[in-house]
């Protein structure tokens, strides 16, 4: 039997956004699944279906690995807030499609029909910096109005200029406007944090000439699943 819990999340709360913790892993070899309610994901993810056939206010579900074999999911609905009798009955949904006899997450038909994508991990002392600047300065305000940004990979030309690729998440998603201002001010907030580095380490070789400059979006991130 898996049991179902919710998660307050008191670093940077997002009043639209409710998470739920269940105490078994549903996608084993996977990372995230991001689940947007028109997405063809849908029909390999019985849970993700019960929770949108619930209100149509449910645009979004992200379902990652948690500590200790757990899973958590997150459920983002517009316009409207969540209250403790939308969490208490949202609980009693996810436990019962956790505990169906089908699998909550169909991994295996996942993976068989969708390209998996390996996660980024940084190696370069400047992609770690990048990374950094997005984590300390970026994260935290796109988190304040629902969204994200995925990074995909970060690459730097023969000039030192260096771009990161991404995906847009939650409230970022298809919305160009937003998009553009997030990006500027996430280039000049990732490029503040090369500068400092750079005072503050002079003779770093791999540093020297390196200059953040932007981002360039890679789409469909319905069919994105990272390892």
């Amino acid at each position: 039997m898996v049991d179902v819990k919710y998660v307050e999340v008191t670093d940077n709360p997002n009043l639209n956004v409710a998470t739920f913790e269940l105490d078994k892993d549903l996608i084993k070899g996977l990372e995230k699944i991001f689940v947007p309610r028109n997405g063809e994901l849908i029909r390999y993810i019985p849970m993700a279906k019960a929770i949108f056939d619930r209100s149509v206010s449910f645009t979004r579900v992200d379902i990652s690995k948690a500590e200790a074999g757990a899973t958590r999911v997150s459920i983002k609905r517009a316009p409207f807030i969540w209250s403790p009798a939308d969490i208490e009955k949202m609980i009693k949904i996810i436990k019962k499609a956790a505990n169906d006899r089908r699998p909550a997450v169909m991994t295996d038909r996942i993976v068989s029909q969708f390209d998996i994508m390996e996660k980024f991990v940084p190696k370069t002392g400047p992609e770690k910096l990048v990374v950094q600047g997005y984590k300390d300065r970026v994260e935290p305000v796109l988190a304040l109005h629902g969204g994200a940004m995925e990074l995909l990979g970060i690459s730097f030309n023969n000039s030192g200029e260096g771009k990161a690729e991404v995906a847009m998440i939650g409230a970022c998603n298809g919305c160009r406007s937003a998009q553009d201002t997030t990006f500027s001010k996430a280039t000049v907030e990732i490029q503040s944090v090369f500068e400092a580095a750079q005072e503050a380490r002079p003779d770093d070789a791999e540093l020297k000439g390196k200059k953040f400059t932007g981002f360039t979006i890679r789409e469909g991130i319905q069919h994105f699943i990272m390892k």
